[in-house]
C-alpha cells in the first residue's frame, strides 16, 4: 500500500509545478527508483520513465499526498501514464509509493534522450508553471 505517498522524477519535482498543479505544497524527500530509466517524452518538454534493470531514477517522495490531490496529479498525468505502486529508496528505506510510468501502449512517443530538470526549470519553467495554474484554474478535473 503506498498510503499517500507519491515518487516523481520530472515537472512535479519542483514545489511550484506541484502547487500549481494541486493548489497545495506538498512535503517531499529525496528518493531513488531503481530499475526505471527516466527520457524526455519525443516533441515534449517533459519525461516518462519505462523498466530497464540497469537505470535508476533520481527524485523526490512526497508523503502525506491527499485524496484531491492525487486525483488532480492523475488528470494532469493523463492517459500516457499508469500510476502504478512502486518501491522507492528514501534515504536507505524502502517504501511503496505511487509514480507514474508511461503506458506500455505509448512507450514508442520515448526518446533516447535523457531529461535534466535543472534544464527544463531554465528553459521552460516559469511557461510551464503558468500552464499549469491556468489549467487548474479552469476546473480541469
Amino acid at each position: 500500500m503506498s498510503d499517500g505517498r507519491v515518487f516523481v522524477y520530472g515537472t512535479l519535482l519542483f514545489d511550484e509545478v506541484v502547487e500549481a498543479v494541486t493548489g497545495r505544497r506538498l512535503e517531499g524527500a529525496p528518493a531513488v527508483l531503481e530499475g526505471f530509466a527516466r527520457r524526455r517524452i519525443r516533441e515534449r518538454n517533459y519525461p516518462g520513465i519505462v523498466p530497464d534493470a540497469d537505470e535508476r531514477t533520481a527524485g523526490r517522495l512526497y508523503r502525506d499526498v491527499d485524496t484531491d490531490s492525487l486525483a488532480r496529479l492523475d488528470v494532469f498525468e493523463g492517459e500516457l501514464y499508469d500510476r502504478l505502486s512502486l518501491e522507492v529508496d528514501c534515504g536507505g528505506h524502502r517504501l511503496r509509493a505511487f509514480t507514474y510510468v508511461v503506458a506500455e501502449r505509448y512507450r514508442h512517443r520515448l526518446s533516447e534522450e535523457s531529461w535534466d530538470p535543472d534544464d527544463f526549470m531554465l528553459e521552460h519553467g516559469e511557461a510551464f508553471v503558468a500552464q499549469c495554474r491556468r489549467w487548474r484554474e479552469q476546473g480541469v478535473d
